[in-house]
């Protein structure tokens, strides 16, 4: 005959994370009606949008526990007594597992975009949540900076983030560093693994020294006298210095004054200006070892600088002389500039003062002595020869 009723009284003793304990009144034969009898726990709960259901045989006599099951997750089940002619359930018991750890943030879920003194990162939850996400704690470091000079001693720190709050603006950091990051996820369990990520923010350009007046130390026809003074590395080393002489064009005099200076970053010597009908070129480049200290320097004097020509300035024309600095690295390069002075053209002739019409003038002249020099000699031979007749 079928067992009299299924088990009764049952219940779950005890809840945990990954496993339940349930607990049942004891029988013998007067409910069992057979002497060869099995009592089975069945049981299913959802997970992650699946169905799992399983059924497990008992062996103990009245309180069995139910392992590998997922945290936070709804448990429904019932014990099924059975002899060799039928069965009876119990009542279905409906728990919840509690919480846990959850797992670590997806390594490919982070995303983050560097910036000079920024960092935008953003990731998504874990995959197992294991529970209701309360926060998120982020911990970063700097590891190194591509700048000798960098103090990374107080870049670091600690941000906490709401469990819906997958991002976060890292504001403060400094240009061209590598940074160490750690996040993880918590519930109300405590915190799950961390994922750790390196990112390095781009190199910054360098910062100029402050001048009080473009007035220039000394100014003749052909050259003007500047002082030069270090800037300040931000994020990389300066690789080298620059000075520009730019051509103040009349048609363009109105526009460039109501604009602030722009930099050059086109390596124009000044052979190639006239070529590229450039309004500028480099006058001189010089390394970061020759400039430690404020020292002058002189624009026109017909010496070379790291390969740029430094040609006498033209009378005739007007000309703003800029400084800049710049930086090389991870293959970004950063330039930033100061304009040092102005010149003026002369108020003399402006034809007999330029120095390249000087060179026209003279070639002229040369040409017209030579052309009557040749005349003369040709006259004389035609004066010899008709005497001899």
């Amino acid at each position: 005959m079928d067992p009299v009723q299924g088990p009764q009284n049952v219940n779950v003793v005890d809840v945990r994370a990954r496993q339940l304990t349930i607990q049942w009144e004891t029988f013998g034969y007067a409910v069992t009606r057979c002497h060869s009898y099995n009592l089975t726990v069945q049981y299913q709960y959802v997970f992650n949008q699946q169905e799992f259901a399983a059924e497990e045989l008992i062996q103990t006599s009245s309180h069995y526990t139910l392992r590998g099951l997922r945290p936070f997750v709804t448990v429904r089940l019932r014990l099924v007594l059975a002899n060799p002619e039928g069965s009876k359930e119990s009542e279905e018991i409906v728990k919840q597992t509690e919480e846990d750890v959850p797992g670590s943030v997806p390594t490919e879920s982070l995303q983050n975009t560097p910036y000079e003194e920024k960092i935008f990162m953003q990731w998504k939850a874990p995959n197992e949540t294991n529970g209701a996400i309360t926060l998120y704690e982020i911990t970063y470091k700097a590891l190194s900076s591509l700048d000798p000079s960098a103090d990374l001693t107080t870049q670091r720190g600690r941000v906490f983030k709401l469990r819906n709050e997958t991002h976060h603006l890292f504001v403060g950091l400094y240009p061209g560093t590598t940074y160490f990051f750690t996040l993880k996820a918590s519930t109300n369990k405590g915190f799950g693994p961390p994922v750790t990520t390196r990112i390095t923010t781009k190199i910054a350009a360098p910062m100029m020294p402050e001048y009080e007046s473009e007035a220039p130390l000394n100014e003749t026809e052909t050259t003007i006298t500047i002082l030069l003074k270090p800037a300040q590395s931000r994020g990389a080393p300066i690789s080298s210095y620059q000075l520009v002489v730019k051509e103040e064009r009349k048609s363009k005099t109105r526009r460039a004054a109501s604009e602030a200076p722009e930099c050059f970053s086109a390596p124009v010597s000044f052979r190639n200006a006239s070529v590229l009908d450039s309004p500028y070129y480099i006058a001189a480049e010089l390394p970061p070892s020759s400039l430690t200290i404020v020292q002058p320097f002189t624009v026109g004097d017909n010496k070379s600088y790291g390969g740029f020509w430094n040609r006498p300035l033209s009378p005739a024309k007007s000309y703003s002389i800029y400084y800049q600095a710049m930086s090389r690295a991870n293959g970004e390069t950063k330039i930033n500039c100061v304009r040092l002075a102005n010149k003026g053209a002369s108020t003399q002739d402006s034809d007999a003062m330029e120095p390249e019409k000087q060179v026209d003038s003279t070639v002229k002249m040369a040409g017209v002595i030579a052309g009557i020099l040749m005349f003369v000699i040709i006259l004389l031979g035609v004066v010899l020869t008709f005497k001899r007749r």
